[in-house]
């Protein structure tokens, strides 16, 4: 006796497991596209080579920093916003300084303040909203011509210790 099977090929279950797979993998492209279309790719530099002739001028701040035996204790106060830096130095202290609180992936998250010196010989700035997440720190004198940096992961209750490296 011979079966014959009286459905439709539409009412069948394998010929729509075939189209489900390939049509998966349509579906999660254009998925990819869609969000490769509305982030910034900021960790992509336009110019490379520029960037490349600048890491000495870089190293050079880096260096300059440690000839001059800079040590710096940052507080950041995550209720108030305050941004509290002790600095200690062979060399006179310059009257200002530039924090950049700078984010691995988005620039965005980006945050530059100044800080100014206090008569208690401090610099003090304030935040508007204090950084959350690991943030690089970039602490530098553009009068003297040095920089600190390090990686740190806010908040954090603990007292920040900047060196030359």
């Amino acid at each position: 006796m011979q079966r014959t099977d009286t459905k439709p090929w539409y009412k069948q279950f394998w010929p729509w497991f075939l189209i489900a797979l390939p049509g998966s993998v349509v579906i999660a492209g254009f998925a990819t596209l869609y969000i490769a279309m509305q982030q910034d790719n900021t960790l992509v530099s336009d110019d490379y080579y520029k960037d490349g002739l600048a890491i000495n001028q870089v190293l050079a701040r880096d260096k300059k920093a440690k000839m001059l035996n800079i040590n710096v204790q940052l507080r950041v106060d995550n209720l108030i916003g305050e941004v509290r830096v002790n600095v200690k130095s062979n060399e006179p202290l310059p009257k200002d300084l530039t924090l950049h609180f700078r984010s691995p992936t988005l620039v965005k998250q980006d945050l530059t303040i100044e800080l100014k010196q206090t008569p208690t010989g401090d610099y003090l700035a304030q935040l508007n909203n204090t950084p959350m997440g690991r943030r690089y720190l970039e602490l530098e004198s553009v009068e003297q011509g040095w920089r600190l940096t390090d990686l740190v992961t806010f908040p954090t209750d603990k007292p920040i210790a900047l060196k030359a490296q």
